[in-house]
This record gives C-alpha cells, structure tokens and sequence, in this order.
C-alpha cells in the first residue's frame, strides 16, 4: 500500500454497536457538509462540528476529509449494486420500453439523495487503486446484468449485445448524473420518458452494416439455449453491387472560361468646331452661251376649204 492509499483509508473499523452510530453520523453530517460548502471548505472541523463530536473522536475513524470523501463514494456505490441485486429479484416487464424506464429509473433513483454531493464525489474525490477496482467492479456487475436482458428479450435488433450494454449503462450513468447534479437540475418527469426512447430505439432501430447492426441478429437468437419467444425472420440483407464491366469514360474537362465580352463600338466623335485651315476650292465657271443662231420656227399650216 503506498502512502497516497494510507492517506485516505479509514483509520479503523467499529466492533461495538455505539461505535458504527458513531462513524455513521460522522458519514453523514460529512455528506450535508460536502454537499453545501464543496470540497475545499468541507473541512473536518465543520463535520465533527455538524455531527456534535469531538475532532480527536474523529480522527479516530478518519485520518483526514479525504478518506471521508472515499468512505462517501464507496457507500454510493454499494448501494447501487444493492439496487442491482434487488432488481434481480423483481419479475421485469415483458416490453423492452418499460424494461428500459426501469434502467433508467434505477440510475435516477440511485442520485437523488443529494445531487450536490454526488457532484463533489465524482468531480473532487480522490481516487486510489482500491476505490477504482470498486468503480470497475461494479460497473462490470452492471454491464452484465443489462447484458442478459438483451440477450433475452426478442426486441432487441442489435446483434454486440455485450457493447450495447456498455453503452447504455455509460450513457445512463452519465447523462444522469449530469443533468440531476447540475446548478440548475432538469426535470425528472421530463427527462425519464426522453431517456427511454432514446434507449429504445436504439436497441431496435439499429441499422448500417456493422457487427452492432442487424447483421448477425438471427444467429444469436438461434443460438440461444433458452429464448422464449419466437423471432421472425428479419428480411434479407442486400446483394454486393456487382461490378460494371465496362469502362466509364473519363470525365469531360471543365469548358475553358471564356473571357467577358468587350465593350461595344466607339461612339463617332462630335464634329470639331473649329474652322478648316485647308483653302476651298474655287466654284466651277458657268457655261459659254451657243453662238449658233437659234433656228426658225416653221409657219404654221394655212386651213383653206375642203
């Protein structure tokens, strides 16, 4: 054990029946503590005077708040595999939607104690090898468990139940803690119905064509040794596209662009008022008269009697 996991280990384990009330009542005026001042002003006076002891009884149990904090997280923990254990026990739902509103429930139900101290445990609680084996442990028991159902339950589409378990119980867990822990916490009754389908449809509306789709789904229920349902055959997955033996053409070049055209003709310049400098030519002489005499006109015929 290194000296880190020394620091925040309990210091000792009550054997008599006043001594656990002790350590409880230390544990839980350490929790409203944590929950209304934070971590840094969490201090150990502050919890042994909240739980109406003395310091020195205190550190008898608890070498420092640290080791408090781990005792905290610890115990969230357990109560949480409790809560799996008890749903064990419980006959479940035949729908997959209302299997679903108990995943969802379970976690929800698991932070409503006191949201401000579930934000101090998983955002400042420090962390040793041993409450890390407990954090895996527990979230393998949930895994497994949500596992099963799956493999169970004729609804479900996606054939990796095993990744489909972990990635509900993470996005549970996390979408949960986050939106009940905040500053300004969401509605529970509006949160559970939108957690439910998300999670329903993505347990039987899975497509594409990876190993987490509908690809490989009726062998896993044929390979169950106990399904209880009969399940449908799923329709048949398309061909591979078969190959174009001819060639295509390469594509067409882009047209080379055409420059904009060009302005249109020149406009005729305005005539230049100035006077020409070039001398005009002298106008043509009239024509010479006829020197011939003009020619008689002939004598009218004279009308004589018939």
């Amino acid at each position: 054990m290194t000296s880190g996991e020394r620091r925040i280990r309990p210091r000792r384990r009550p054997r008599q029946v006043r001594a656990e009330l002790t350590r409880q009542r230390i544990l839980t005026a350490a929790a409203h503590v944590f929950a209304e001042h934070g971590y840094a002003a969490g201090t150990t006076n502050r919890i042994a005077e909240r739980a109406r002891v003395s310091i020195g009884s205190l550190y008898q149990y608890y070498p420092n708040k640290d080791a408090i904090l781990v005792e905290l997280m610890t115990r969230h923990l357990d109560a949480g595999l409790a809560a799996i254990e008890r749903r064990k026990g419980e006959r479940l739902p035949d729908s997959l939607e209302e299997i679903a509103r108990v995943i969802v429930r379970t976690a929800v139900e698991n932070h409503l104690d006191d949201p401000d101290l579930l934000r101090v445990l998983f955002e400042q609680a420090p962390r040793s090898d041993e409450l890390l084996e407990r954090i895996t442990r527990h979230e393998r028991a949930r895994v497994a468990y949500i596992r099963e159902l799956f493999d169970r339950h004729p609804e479900v589409r996606v054939a990796d139940t095993h990744t489909a378990a972990r990635l509900v119980v993470a996005t549970v867990e996390i979408v949960v803690h986050q939106l009940i822990a905040a500053p300004d916490p969401i509605d529970i009754s509006r949160l559970e119905p939108e957690m439910v389908a998300m999670i329903t449809r993505y347990l039987t509306c899975s497509t594409g064509t990876g190993p987490g789709t509908h690809t490989g789904v009726e062998q896993r229920r044929t390979s169950m040794p106990d399904a209880q349902h009969p399940v449908p055959p799923g329709p048949d997955p398309l061909p591979d596209p078969v190959p174009d033996p001819m060639p295509k053409p390469p594509p067409e070049p882009d047209p080379v662009p055409q420059p904009p055209p060009g302005p249109g003709p020149m406009p005729k310049p305005p005539p230049d008022p100035s006077p020409d400098p070039r001398p005009r030519p002298p106008d043509p002489l009239p024509e010479p008269p006829d020197p011939r005499p003009p020619s008689p006109l002939p004598d009218p015929p004279v009308l004589g009697p018939p």
